[in-house]
């Protein structure tokens, strides 16, 4: 790599940083006053509650060829949408892989949340779309489709989501997006498996 490739890079990383410090401080008043709790669930999974808000992301899995192996009682209430998972106004799932997404899981979920919006990539939703029985779910699924140089913008009940399409390494079959949530003043950023070896900005 030339020497004016990685000084371009190396500007842009610092730009990077910049807004995000920027932005660490610009937080509004009423972000402010915003209860943010975030509670680890496993892997990659996580709720997230932002004020009157609950966002899943990669959270509705069990397991994962004998890793990331979710507890049951933990599974129970997620397939049950039971406390502290009950009312999640939003699902997301990064990418199409088991220690991300079980779709029995996420359609039990979906049957006992009857208020949640499921969010992925098209990848994604086109599979759970080829084999789904519950007639209303369809209507509460939306996919991303960013392109590499531009991301999918959407607004779902109050929450602004840009997805991006992230390289998720050498199976080059799974679509990955990194989703930029903005809810109530707070923006956070998921970026599922991401291969950093392969991103490049």
């Amino acid at each position: 790599m030339d020497k004016t490739k990685i000084e371009t890079n190396m500007k842009k990383i610092f730009n990077l940083i910049i807004v995000l410090l920027i932005s660490s401080f610009t937080v509004s008043t009423y972000a402010q006053s915003e209860k943010v709790d975030v509670t680890y669930v496993g892997n990659s999974g996580f709720l997230i509650n932002i004020g009157d808000k609950k966002i899943l992301i990669d959270a509705l899995f069990k397991g994962y060829e004998s890793d990331y192996i979710l507890p049951e009682d933990i599974q129970k209430k997620l397939r049950l949408a039971q406390a502290p998972f009950d009312d999640v106004d939003l699902v997301i799932v990064t990418h199409a892989h088991g220690d991300h997404i079980n779709p029995d899981m996420v359609q039990q979920h979906m049957k006992n949340n009857s208020n949640a919006i499921f969010a992925s990539t098209k990848q994604t939703v086109d599979v759970l779309n080829t084999r789904d029985t519950l007639d209303n779910f369809q209507a509460r699924r939306i996919g991303f489709n960013p392109l590499k140089d531009k991301p999918d913008k959407k607004e779902i009940r109050g929450i602004t989501i840009e997805s991006y399409m992230l390289p998720h390494g050498p199976d080059s079959r799974i679509i990955n997006n990194g989703f930029l949530v903005s809810v109530n003043g707070i923006t956070f950023f998921h970026t599922g498996d991401v291969d950093f070896d392969q991103f490049t900005f």
